[in-house]
């Protein structure tokens, strides 16, 4: 593990010329949609593979072009070594790049690290010794390299080490020049540091925050950023804090770290139900939603009104006073946006989560933006383990959904499929498929 201490990164003198629209980066799928394809990686030969699910042809193909490659080592553009939820694609400026993200790191050399953990596995494994070896192996090159940023060429891929206090902060932004990351400490992760780092160079650069404020999701060219706002620093003894926190209010800016534009959209009261977030849910068409919440004392919460935001003009309305009776929903929040990277922003439909307890995700909605029209969700994932909807992974720059559609005893990814918004809210099964790679 690392124990150097964290150098601090090079300041940012001037402003960073802007470089495309902001895009965020699904960490917690390992995948990235740029509006013209859907690119995930998977497990395939003891790593990852890159695969690109193009939606002009509805073909999803190895993210390789090398005539003959089998796609099986560190040679192919698309396979890299150890866990591939620890790799993130994304697309910059027209090319394709994959980051490490691994969230382990040793400093063992590979017998070390091999006697250590591969060892004791020989007699508990369905693995051979040679399969169990090339497994720990790819583990050990992903998790003893430095942090990386991989960019993929018609004939292979080139690699940028970056820095190696880069493990310290998350990277769930880029724009067609550079990964944005956050980093929190302190007793209630209210520190909060942020960086650039330069696709082309690898170089770091420290990007301004007010204190406690962090990224959340893209917004309007820019990103929305939320933080409290206090009359005083917060301590960082808890229950200090957990007291100075009360009159706290939390401020949602638009924030573009690369001039250090900054608008103020919106403050809310701090609600010790949501304390970070107060109450936000997500933005879809440049508008928050926000859920009032009441706490309760056994640390659960009342959910009340559902309201929408429109920083256009300042505007809140109301989208219901409370939940529908029955109706246990939870909006899709920011960490599950389906919307492509660049372009084409506009969503018609916001798809409302939602459970019966039985199963979560088992009972889901539609809801119009503009009318508020509320569509039961009919459509099932074939073959899977519970009786829940076809996944939305991605709408495309032309504003059709990619669905997955069929599973199978493994519950892996068998079929996917395009549909517009309104033919899917309509309940229609009637999808383009997508011709899967077969490997």
């Amino acid at each position: 593990p690392l124990t150097t201490p964290t150098p601090e990164p090079t300041a940012t003198a001037t402003p960073t010329p802007a470089a495309g629209d902001f895009a965020w980066m699904n960490l917690l799928n390992s995948s990235f949609n740029s509006g013209d394809a859907y690119y995930e990686m998977v497990y395939r030969n003891h790593g990852g593979l890159l695969l690109k699910t193009d939606y002009a042809t509805a073909a999803q193909t190895v993210a390789c072009t090398v005539p003959g490659c089998t796609h099986d080592s560190a040679d192919c553009p698309a396979w890299f070594p150890g866990r591939y939820r620890y790799y993130c694609p994304f697309v910059a400026d027209g090319a394709v790049y994959v980051l490490n993200a691994t969230l382990f790191h040793t400093d063992r050399t590979w017998e070390e690290y091999r006697e250590e953990y591969l060892t004791p596995q020989l007699d508990s494994t369905d693995l051979t010794p040679e399969e169990l070896e090339a497994h720990y192996y790819g583990l050990w090159q992903q998790q003893s390299a430095a942090p990386q940023v991989y960019r993929l060429t018609d004939d292979g891929k080139t690699c940028i080490d970056l820095p190696a206090e880069c493990v310290d902060y998350v990277f769930d932004f880029c724009d067609d020049a550079a990964l944005y990351g956050v980093m929190t400490s302190g007793t209630n992760g209210q520190n909060t540091k942020a960086v650039r780092v330069d696709l082309t160079t690898g170089e770091l650069q420290s990007v301004p925050l007010e204190p406690t404020e962090y990224f959340v999701t893209c917004c309007d060219g820019a990103l929305l950023t939320v933080r409290y706002v206090t009359d005083a620093p917060l301590p960082d003894d808890f229950e200090q804090f957990r007291a100075a926190v009360q009159s706290a209010t939390v401020e949602f800016d638009r924030y573009d770290p690369r001039t250090g534009e900054r608008r103020k959209l919106i403050e809310r009261p701090y609600n010790i139900a949501d304390e970070r977030l107060s109450g936000y849910l997500g933005t879809h068409n440049g508008k928050l939603y926000f859920e009032e919440r009441e706490a309760l004392q056994d640390g659960g919460y009342n959910r009340g009104a559902l309201q929408e935001y429109d920083p256009a003009d300042g505007s809140t309305a109301t989208v219901w006073d409370a939940p529908p009776t029955g109706s246990p929903w939870d909006y899709q929040d920011t960490y599950t946006n389906v919307l492509p990277a660049r372009g084409g922003q506009a969503e018609d439909w916001l798809w409302l989560y939602g459970t019966d307890g039985a199963v979560g995700g088992n009972r889901c909605y539609l809801m119009n933006a503009a009318t508020r029209e509320l569509v039961p969700i009919t459509q099932r994932l074939k073959n899977y383990a519970y009786d829940i909807p076809p996944y939305r992974l991605a709408q495309t720059a032309d504003g059709r959904w990619l669905l997955w559609t069929e599973s199978n005893d493994e519950n892996e990814h068998v079929a996917y499929g395009l549909i517009a918004p309104d033919d899917f809210a309509a309940g229609s099964t009637d999808y383009t498929p997508v011709e899967m790679w077969a490997g």
